[in-house]
């Protein structure tokens, strides 16, 4: 899964040939393999908000054949307050995307107003992962979550990892 902010291409064995863009999910499938490309159009520097996950399949559709799916029209739930969530994979709030899933996950952006406060409707036995795209959220500094068999101890999460991202640099 892949949402960006503004124009890299993908192409892929399938004959799928798009633009990348905000708000659009392209979903592709690997099945027993594919082949695919992403790129960047033109020569000018582009800002860019991605977020690209890999899910691994389950055993039954592991040798499946590929697929590639985009979707425009994605559901949004309002999550009240001016708050509202998009739900990009999966099930959030009522909503399910049209997106095709072999794995039960849940992919939703949520934009939350500064200063407004909400409950996110989450099913109790799932894990979360959140990531903050933008602004402070004014969580604590040290990362404590549940963890099933342990009562309530909370156990600390090991550090973030340092990541830089760096110009990709062109062949000649």
């Amino acid at each position: 899964m892949t949402r960006l902010d503004a124009g890299p291409r993908h192409r892929d064995v399938l004959g799928s040939d798009v633009l990348v863009r905000r708000g659009v999910l392209n979903l592709m499938t690997s099945g027993a393999g594919i082949a695919h490309s992403e790129y960047s159009v033109g020569d000018d520097a582009v800002p860019l908000d991605a977020l690209q996950l890999w899910v691994a399949l389950p055993e039954s559709r592991r040798d499946g054949a590929q697929a590639f799916e985009r979707h425009e029209d994605l559901p949004v739930v309002d999550l009240g307050g001016g708050a509202r969530a998009t739900v990009v994979v999966g099930a959030f709030g009522g909503a399910s995307s049209p997106a095709t899933m072999y794995t039960p996950i849940a992919g939703v952006e949520v934009n939350i107003p500064a200063g407004a406060s909400i409950t996110l409707p989450l099913e109790p036995a799932w894990e979360y992962a959140l990531w903050e795209a933008e602004g402070a959220p004014g969580a604590a500094p040290t990362r404590f979550g549940h963890v099933v068999g342990h009562g309530d101890e909370r156990i600390p999460a090991p550090p973030l990892p340092a990541v830089r991202l760096t110009q990709r640099r062109r062949r000649p």
